[in-house]
């Protein structure tokens, strides 16, 4: 899985023509802001089709985005008080 500067997901055919994906670069999911364009981006990640350090980059992109909605949720609450 290729992602461009959009943050949108492009997937690379194999030579075969069967569609599967080929390429994962899973590192640009750090230029990502935490938001929409993230948790879009991560939803279309298989982590079993990626090697450890990939696996361990998309983990941190998780953690990211959940720091990101705890936050808000935060924010949120504060209202409540």
């Amino acid at each position: 899985m290729v992602f461009d500067q959009a943050g949108m997901a492009a997937y690379a055919d194999d030579d075969d023509g069967a569609g599967a994906r080929s390429h994962h670069d899973v590192a640009v999911l750090s230029q990502f802001l935490p938001g929409p364009e993230l948790a879009a981006a991560l939803a279309e990640v298989d982590p079993a089709e990626l090697p450890t350090h990939d696996v361990v980059l998309v983990a941190r992109a998780w953690e990211r985005l959940k720091a990101h909605a705890e936050a808000q949720q935060v924010r949120v609450f504060a209202e409540l008080a």
